[in-house]
């Protein structure tokens, strides 16, 4: 029982956890900011507010809708999913955060006003005189908004058995879908003529997943994802007639009526116009393929605005409602993955475009000056990295793709190799290139001709080899669940196992720096010395709360760290056995990789590229809740790790009598350093491990020191890991 005390007592000793502030010793210099995938959008007469997932809320001028402009931006802190718009606030469904409510009276500032955050995970909104619906963890809940910076709820639905989605208010009727998998797939009508007391009217059958609706002249237009669209007679509100139902090419994602006419943004189909003067009998008048991938739709005087999957804002002329022509755009998507850096310029690996080239000599505000990719919507741009003047991109289906960026405003592919499975990152070492491709495992490359690539070998990891790392001629895999693969390269043509070095989560991503190799573990940061491949030691796991660790890099003796969702790290490991935080930022998106220079962290941020200043951490002091006495009396050992011997360093703050032992990793004492009195001040002793008759591995091993203060009977217990290496 004594020995397990004293294991728990060091793990409580050793246990770090990140502060509480928001921010600390990182700030952000700039960013580019794109849009993520738009999920909604509004037009009030020449705005357009658009949902944009984890961009937030976006306002846009269409007055020219030849050329429409963004004018205005909120961040809102969940993923922005449903919008609705009532006088001169948005109410946002913000996921898990609830409704946002934001004051739109200034377009080109606009301010939270108001947030709901009690209700749950919120999957959409609508407004109605005054009145809030949210739908959230499948209820629905109504809020009086009259005074939008204090919305009172006044009531609340429950659905038993037939969960909502999406609502919709049209004349005091609530319409809601649930486009969930197999039979279950409705439109839920309910009576909301009394907010404070909703109620279902009635449950109509839906088929292949219910999507959007629409109103228009006495009619209801319902569109299925899959295919369909149900026109029925709204006579009764409450109990809605199916007058009609078609088959339309594509994969319907939202609809407008207007004029006797139906537009629908079909993803496969690109725009769709169906002629509804009889609704029972409704027509295809015309398509516009310019509007392929489309995922959203809103009229706006004679256009139509579409937001396009991959690309961001399209316009098309419907004067015409026959000949569909296209307008303008707004290329505003992106989705970055990971980035690189050479001289005043950060080279990203983009999911759509492929390589995006931004100028980041003014880090304040960091400018796109060019792009190159497929001929492709989905270019699936992954990983990223960059010798010479050739960048190398990990390009999904696609593979390798290399690019010259000697000339960074005329990029251009001079090479490929596709057939590598699914190419998720890629580094370059000498001659060669290394291609990580999740289950087909890693892919040698030569590349010493960059215009004739030559497969010289391929090694099937036994996980999912996510990020690669090269030193000398070692090759250091991520690999999934199945921890770390350490391959031997020097023979490029038959690349062989060296070993596995098992981790217990997800080995995400990896660096090694002289002997010591840093694992990222989803959530935490493991450091091993790894001079001798086939029995690396576990020097120290810092716990990485909150979100996954996605990428890591090493520069000088701090260990930087992109998590996804919102979290920046640093970590000082000067001393790898007892690393420490120094730093952190909750950045806006979802950190997908990074790059690092001396004081600034370029950041994949999803839908951002962000810069920051991380100076301040490197000469940081830790803040933390640790009395300030025991952090006095605190012993440190140095060196550590250490061969025969290291000196243990320790202050008293007053004459106290002294025990210091050596412990192992089972809580037996293998040496007595002291025992006895020692005066007030600086103190120092020193374990020689091959003293002795006891033999001792290496490992880790646990200094303990208890003192008891004799003019105050103050008594305290501390403690340092000491890691031996023979």
């Amino acid at each position: 029982m004594k020995n397990l005390l004293k294991i728990i007592l060091f793990c409580v000793l050793f246990w770090n956890s990140a502060s509480g502030q928001p921010n600390w010793n990182i700030e952000e210099m700039g960013e580019k900011a794109y849009w993520d995938i738009p999920t909604e959008f509004i037009i009030e007469g020449t705005l357009l507010y658009i949902s944009a997932g984890k961009a937030g809320l976006r306002i846009v001028e269409v007055s020219d809708a030849a050329n429409p402009q963004e004018i205005g931006v909120y961040d809102t802190p969940g993923e922005a999913r449903d919008l609705a718009l009532n006088n001169d606030y948005v109410y946002i469904a913000q996921s898990e955060y609830g409704v946002a409510i934001i004051d739109v009276s200034n377009p080109y500032q606009p301010i939270i006003a108001e947030c709901i955050d009690n209700i749950g995970t919120c999957l959409s909104v609508d407004v109605s005189q005054n009145y809030l619906y949210a739908v959230a963890n499948s209820d629905l809940f109504s809020f009086d908004v009259t005074q939008p910076e204090n919305p009172l709820q006044i009531g609340q639905m429950t659905t038993p058995g037939f969960p909502i989605e999406y609502i919709y208010i049209h004349n005091n009727v609530g319409y809601g879908v649930f486009s969930g998998m197999f039979d279950d797939k409705y439109m839920y009508v309910v009576d909301i003529s009394n907010p404070a007391n909703m109620y279902r009217a009635s449950l109509i059958p839906g088929s292949n997943y219910p999507y959007d609706i629409a109103f228009a002249t006495g009619y209801g237009y319902l569109l299925g994802q899959i295919n369909h669209l149900k026109i029925y007679d709204m006579a009764d509100p409450l109990h809605p007639a199916l007058i009609s139902n078609i088959v339309h090419t594509g994969e319907g994602k939202s609809i407008a009526v207007e004029d006797n006419y139906a537009y629908i943004a079909a993803f496969y189909g690109g725009l769709l116009v169906m002629n509804v003067t009889d609704p029972q009998n409704p027509v295809t008048a015309a398509s516009c393929g310019s509007a392929e991938y489309a995922v959203l739709d809103e009229i706006t005087g004679d256009a139509v605005m579409t937001a396009d999957r991959y690309f961001g804002l399209k316009s098309i002329s419907v004067a015409n409602p026959a000949n569909p022509q296209p307008l303008g755009e707004l290329r505003k998507v992106a989705q970055i993955n990971d980035v690189c850096i050479a001289g005043d310029y950060a080279f990203a690996g983009e999911e759509y475009r492929g390589l995006m080239i931004f100028n980041i000599e003014d880090t304040a505000n960091p400018i796109e000056i060019s792009t190159c990719g497929l001929p492709v919507y989905d270019n699936n741009a992954r990983g990223i990295c960059i010798k010479d003047s050739l960048v190398y991109l990990a390009s999904g289906n696609y593979g390798l793709r290399i690019i010259d960026v000697t000339d960074v405003d005329n990029p251009e592919e001079i090479a490929a190799m596709e057939n590598l499975g699914f190419a998720l990152d890629v580094e370059a070492a000498d001659d060669y290139v290394f291609v990580a491709s999740g289950y087909d495992g890693i892919f040698c490359i030569d590349a010493a001709n960059p215009e004739y690539l030559i497969l010289t070998d391929a090694y099937n990891t036994l996980g999912y080899a996510e990020k690669i790392y090269c030193s000398g001629d070692i090759v250091y895999v991520a690999d999934g669940s199945c921890g770390t693969a350490v391959l031997d390269a020097s023979d490029a043509a038959n690349l062989e196992l060296i070993t596995y070095i098992d981790t217990p989560s997800y080995t995400a991503a990896l660096a090694r720096t002289g002997d010591l190799l840093f694992v990222l573990d989803r959530v935490r940061l493991i450091i091993y010395h790894a001079a001798d491949l086939l029995n690396p030691i576990e020097l120290s796991a810092f716990d990485l709360t909150g979100s996954y660790g996605q990428d890591l890099k090493i520069r000088d003796n701090y260990v930087i760290i992109a998590q996804n969702p919102n979290s920046l790290r640093v970590i000082e490991v000067s001393n790898p056995a007892m690393p420490r935080e120094v730093g952190y930022y909750f950045n806006p998106g979802a950190g997908r990789g990074l790059a690092a220079l001396e004081e600034e962290i370029v950041l994949a941020d999803y839908c951002y590229l962000g810069i920051y200043d991380y100076s301040n951490c490197l000469s940081s002091v830790v803040v933390n809740n640790a009395n300030p006495a025991d952090d006095y009396e605190k012993p440190r050992a140095s060196p550590n790790p250490f061969n025969a011997s290291t000196l243990i360093s320790f202050s008293l703050k007053e004459n106290a009598r002294v025990n210091i032992g050596v412990y192992n990793s089972s809580g037996q004492e293998i040496a007595k350093l002291f025992a006895g009195s020692m005066t007030q001040g600086q103190h120092e002793v020193v374990w020689n491990a091959e003293s002795g008759s006891r033999h001792l591995s290496s490992g880790i091993y646990f200094c303990q020191m208890s003192m008891e203060y004799l003019n105050t009977n103050e008594s305290s217990l501390q403690g340092v890991k000491i890691i031996l290496l023979k």
